[in-house]
């Protein structure tokens, strides 16, 4: 949902207004907005396995792999470049944040932790809770954090313009491990 943020035109922080910009960059929000640039976010997904059990290890990354491609007019180039990747396993639970869009963990992997690994286990099923309309599915929300760079030499040299946070949510269904005990007949065949 959109929100408005007041910002004093002596902050720092504030992005530059139109007439602030370089011709350039001008020109490169123009084609922009011609070409509805856009990140896309398309949730997340789980590896090694979409539908965990309890005490299993997942890794949280992107949804996609697709990298933005880098548009530009004249030497005017910009691009942008996911930084970090944040992931809310459970709601209310501490998020847990990787480098870049998160890597997936392979089935056997022995490796479940790292900079670029958003791994969590699960402790308990999502039995009892909903997600869009999805019984049995916790909702897991995350935050993209992309860094949007600017050239002005055709991509030889590359400055932040700034960082956003774009959210996206999934769900995930958390089961448990059903086993049936049978007891062996006595001892002697009877």
């Amino acid at each position: 949902m959109p929100t408005t943020v007041l910002v004093h035109l002596d902050s720092p922080d504030r992005y530059p207004l139109w007439t602030e910009l370089t011709p350039g960059q001008q020109a490169y929000a123009d084609l922009v907005h011609e070409r509805s640039g856009r990140i896309k976010t398309s949730g997340v997904r789980t590896s090694p396995s979409t539908r965990p059990r309890v005490g299993q290890t997942v890794a949280f990354s992107r949804g996609s792999t697709e990298t933005p491609a880098v548009v530009g007019t004249g030497d005017t180039r910009m691009r942008a470049v996911v930084v970090r990747l944040r992931v809310w396993p459970l709601p209310g639970a501490e998020p847990v944040t990787c480098e870049g869009g998160g890597a997936g963990l392979a089935p056997g992997a022995t490796r479940r932790t790292g900079a670029e690994v958003c791994s969590y286990t699960y402790r308990w099923t999502s039995s009892g809770q909903e997600f869009r309309g999805a019984e049995d599915t916790f909702r897991v929300t995350a935050l993209e954090t992309w860094r949007i760079e600017i050239s002005e030499d055709a991509g030889a040299t590359w400055q932040t313009y700034r960082e956003i946070d774009l959210p996206t949510e999934t769900g995930i269904q958390v089961t448990e491990v059903q086993t049936l005990v049978v007891p062996l007949p006595p001892a002697g065949g009877a």
